[in-house]
């Protein structure tokens, strides 16, 4: 792995720890790739076939990011399990990197309902539903912002979000912190390793005779001295921010930071964006309403709708009424619907259906109760079996969701974040040993969700899975501790 100036960061990103030898682990990494192959050649067989017509075999790149010599293909998943083409079972901490997050067709009111919908009515009429209405009052009951639209991905949701707030502020860049993620946001796929330089993230030359400094301002997370260098020359429109980052593993903010970010957007004109994509998995009201937050805009995407493509991104009255301005086709200075905000099946009849059942069918205390039994179960099996085996290993949770460090202690930044995910070697191998023995969790920064279909049996399994994962890291190769 290369940063932008192509320094090799896998030494950097690979923690040392006294009683794991790293040629060792290296060695698992491949042990655990062959057995990998070799319980999956139906899977082979399919990606082999699919690279004909597919880059990689998979219709989106995510399917193929897994770490794997060929895509995994599924025939069918159900609850918290899914089924491989080859008929491996695998109980799924997953759950499709958070859109699944209630189980996959699951027997609740929001599959029966979305079933009989389909059945019954069109899916893309072009023309508004009462659902629209319904959900859009309870998103800005929950979220505290008044006004509603709909995208079909937390990326189109962002991107619009940017797009609004620069056509009410006139302002041209966004700020956003250093590793975080927002989709597939080209103002926010960069990132920066020294001071005042930022680059394209993994891929500087992608857009060549493009400064990513003209559209994006970079700063660090829990550094607020950051924030207001970046807001004081008055050009940001609109700062993008997850509560907790996510991308480099959960990265939680230190006491007072959402307080002093929000006053320091105020203080200098520019909006601010909660992204709660990932984490709604705190509760129904997301961190914004757990931790009192108050965005300008509010973003959420995947689980939204229990997994049917949909987004939504709300904003704050006074942006709602300077937009409504603006679109208006009666102002002369309006521009009508020629925005580029919006698709034409965003707010679709299908999405929109699905996303007001799952807000008043799962987006419930007594759902996340449920969850976070599970999670509970799960945080505190993951920690006793890392003081068993005395390894320098943490467990940082949110609501249902938690992760896996190969540090001992929280991560403070996205840097600090990205150390633990221990690339090179330990994520690798905790991924590809836990796959192996029917487990699928998140790959790209051993990350776990629980649903409401996870059992503690499931959780339990899990458990001894781990158990027996930290044991052979800290085997030598005579097979003693």
């Amino acid at each position: 792995m290369a940063d932008p100036t192509g320094r090799d960061l896998t030494d950097l990103l690979t923690p040392k720890h006294d009683r794991i030898d790293l040629r060792r682990l290296r060695r698992l990494v491949e042990r655990e790739l062959a057995l990998y192959v070799e319980r999956t050649p139906r899977s082979r067989e399919l990606a082999d076939r699919a690279r004909k017509h597919m880059i990689g075999g998979v219709m989106s790149s995510w399917h193929g990011d897994w770490h794997l010599p060929h895509p995994l293909y599924v025939e069918r998943a159900k609850d918290n399990r899914v089924w491989d083409v080859d008929g491996n079972e695998y109980i799924d901490f997953n759950l499709g990197d958070t859109p699944d997050m209630f189980g996959h067709a699951p027997d609740n009111e929001v599959t029966r309902s979305v079933s009989d919908f389909v059945r019954t009515s069109g899916s893309a009429t072009l023309l508004p539903s009462e659902d629209a209405i319904v959900a859009s009052e309870i998103l800005s009951e929950r979220f505290g912002l008044r006004y509603w639209y709909s995208a079909l991905s937390a990326s189109d949701a962002n991107r619009f979000s940017i797009k609004i707030a620069r056509m009410v502020t006139g302002r041209p860049r966004v700020l956003m912190f250093n590793l975080a993620y927002h989709g597939t946001v080209d103002e926010t796929l960069h990132w920066t390793l020294e001071p005042g330089v930022i680059r394209r993230r993994f891929h500087a030359d992608y857009a060549p005779g493009q400064d990513p400094a003209t559209t994006t301002k970079i700063a660090n997370w829990n550094d607020l001295d950051s924030v207001e260098r970046a807001l004081q020359d008055g050009d940001v429109a609109l700062v993008l921010t997850e509560p907790a980052l996510t991308n480099t593993g959960i990265v939680l903010p230190e006491p007072g930071f959402h307080k002093e970010l929000r006053a320091l957007c105020s203080r200098y004109g520019a909006y601010l964006l909660i992204d709660e994509t990932h984490t709604l998995s705190e509760g129904p009201r997301g961190c914004t309403g757990a931790w009192g937050l108050e965005p300008d805009f509010w973003v959420a995407g995947k689980a939204i709708a229990s997994g049917i493509p949909c987004a939504v991104y709300g904003f704050s009255e006074e942006i709602g009424d300077r937009l409504a301005a603006l679109l208006s086709s009666d102002d002369p200075q309006g521009v009508g619907g020629m925005t580029g905000i919006g698709t034409t099946v965003a707010g679709n009849a299908l999405s929109t259906h699905a996303l007001r059942a799952t807000l008043e069918n799962l987006l419930t205390e007594e759902v996340y109760t449920e969850m976070r039994q599970s999670a509970r179960r799960l945080v505190h099996g993951m920690r006793e079996v890392i003081a068993k085996h005395e390894v320098p290993f943490s467990i940082t949770a949110m609501g249902n969701r938690c992760d896996l460090r190969f540090l001992p202690h929280p991560a403070r930044d996205a840097f600090d974040g990205a150390l633990g995910i221990g690339v090179g070697g330990y994520f690798e191998f905790a991924h590809l040993r836990a796959l192996n023995r029917g487990f699928l969790i998140i790959p790209y920064y051993n990350m776990f969700l629980c649903s409401p279909t996870t059992k503690p049996q499931d959780v339990d399994a899990w458990i001894e899975c781990f158990d027996e994962l930290v044991a052979d890291l800290l085997r030598d190769p005579g097979g003693t501790r």
